[in-house]
């Protein structure tokens, strides 16, 4: 790794969430329910290509994903931006997997979704929180993926 002007070469660490998607689309419906199957979107796709143009420069040593679709194909346009004799093999990390949701409860829509996690997140950092009721606790998925 080459170091950057005005650096003593030291690493940096690009964190990037994957393109966009849709929780309310068919593979979720087709699957049950289950969010860890749902693909980028035709959006999602742009965004992530577009994130592979702007990080085209960076040489990258190494690149990890959770190993969920979304996330898999988020790094592989990322990647495929890079210099043909630059780009690193995708590595996937199970423990990278976002933290499991407990129960919904009925939604009709992404914004009653959205309001629902968002309190979540909220106190996140207390003992015991966890995503939604039945989910993972936030302290153990921090465990798990750091």
């Amino acid at each position: 790794m080459s170091a950057l002007p005005g650096t003593t070469g030291r690493r940096r660490i690009y964190l990037m969430r994957h393109g966009h998607v849709d929780y309310f689309g068919k593979e979720i419906r087709e699957a049950g329910g289950d969010f860890s199957v749902v693909p980028l979107t035709p959006l999602g796709q742009e965004q992530a290509k577009a994130a592979g143009i702007a990080l085209s420069h960076v040489a990258f040593d190494r690149a990890v994903c959770s190993g969920y679709p979304r996330t898999q194909q988020t790094a592989e346009y990322v990647l495929a931006a890079q210099p043909s004799d630059g780009a690193p093999a995708l590595e996937v990390d199970a423990g990278l997997v976002e933290v499991h949701g407990g129960d919904y409860g009925h939604v009709k829509n992404r914004a009653e979704m959205a309001a629902k996690m968002a309190f979540h997140f909220d106190i996140a950092g207390e003992p015991g929180a966890s995503m939604l009721p039945g989910g993972e606790v936030f302290a153990e998925a921090m465990a798990r993926s750091v």
